[in-house]
Parts: C-alpha cells; sequence; structure tokens
C-alpha cells in the first residue's frame, strides 16, 4: 500500500468533503462531485488526483471471499529468528493467500491473515508453504469461525466530527486552491 505524503493538515474541508462523497460512492461522477462541493469539475479531478497520487485515497473493488469460495480466513500469528522478521514478511507477503500482514509487538513478531477455500487448503499451506519459509520458529493459527464487523467502508469525517461544519469555500468557491488544484498561500503563510 502507497504511504501517504499528504497528512490531515495538508487537507482543508472540500478535500475531506470529496473524500466523504467518494467514500459513500466511489463511482460518482467528479461533475456531481463539483456540484456537491461549490467547484468546477476540473478542481475537483485535480483534487481526486491529488489525493490519489499521495496515497490519500485509492480506488478499487471490494471482493466477498465467501461468494468466491474463499470460506476460510485464518489468522496467523509467526514468532522469527532474530534478524529475519523482514525476509519472512516479505515470503509470506508475496503469497496469494495473505491479504495481510503487519509487524507487530507482542507474543508474536508479525500477524498475518490469509484466505483459503477450506481446512484441507489451509493445511497444505501450512505444512508447505509456510513450512518452508527460513527464519520461522514457531507460529499458531486462529480460524476465523465468525465475522462479526468487516469495515471497509469507515468514514474519515465520522472520525472528524464538525469538520465540514466548518466552510473553507470562499466567495470565489475555491477555498485555499486555485482553479489548477494548487493549493494558494494565505497571507500569513509560504507554500
Amino acid at each position: 500500500m502507497k504511504e501517504s505524503r499528504l497528512h490531515l493538515e495538508d487537507l482543508d474541508s472540500v478535500d475531506l468533503k470529496i473524500i466523504a462523497l467518494l467514500q459513500e460512492d466511489a463511482r460518482r461522477s467528479n461533475v456531481s462531485i463539483a456540484r456537491q462541493v461549490g467547484l468546477n469539475e476540473t478542481t475537483v479531478k485535480k483534487r481526486i488526483a491529488r489525493l490519489t497520487d499521495n496515497g490519500v485515497i485509492r480506488v478499487l473493488a471490494a471482493v466477498n471471499p465467501p461468494a468466491v469460495g474463499l470460506t476460510a480466513d485464518v489468522l496467523v500469528g509467526i514468532c522469527v529468528k532474530p534478524g529475519t522478521i523482514y525476509a519472512v514478511g516479505d515470503a509470506l507477503s508475496a503469497m496469494s493467500e495473505t491479504i495481510y500482514l503487519g509487524y507487530v509487538s507482542g507474543r508474536f513478531d508479525i500477524i498475518t491473515q490469509v484466505l483459503v477455500s477450506d481446512p484441507q487448503e489451509l493445511l497444505n499451506f501450512l505444512s508447505t508453504r509456510i513450512a518452508h519459509i527460513d527464519g520461522i520458529v514457531s507460529l499458531e493459527t486462529f480460524f476465523i469461525m465468525h465475522n462479526e464487523k468487516i469495515d471497509y467502508e469507515w468514514k474519515l469525517v465520522d472520525r472528524l466530527p464538525g469538520v465540514l461544519d466548518t466552510p473553507s469555500v470562499t466567495a470565489s468557491g475555491l477555498g485555499d486552491y486555485g482553479d489548477d488544484g494548487a493549493r494558494a498561500a494565505t497571507p500569513n503563510e509560504e507554500l
């Protein structure tokens, strides 16, 4: 995943409104977004490109794993030999079954999530694929029996109460950005 070069303080309320609208419907047209934020379509397109290029947002289709036969959802806690964490992580990340991998503190060094079709495929994955990765000392599996919540649809604005209540769009309709989508300096600020 691309790391963002922008931070929350780099985003104004128009950026946040655009993000909120895309989170509601990622297929929403730039014309529709422009209408709702009070900017022209070109400026909205440039803002979306800036947000995408800087890794703030990405547009993707989320697959429902059970609908495509991937019914075994498993977390794997892994302990590794000192000095091998990144090599092990790289090897696991390269496997198509791995959908998440994180380096963690606590009793494990790595937590990974794998999706496979059934317990037999999981056994095969553990005994033939993971077993051959140098550096693994031990692992523990956690078969997810039921997912109560998978929130791919969390909203950034829900975590920033009141941020959209403060209008940043000025009378020109551009807020802190010009027609080219570039941020303009305020009187007391240099870009």
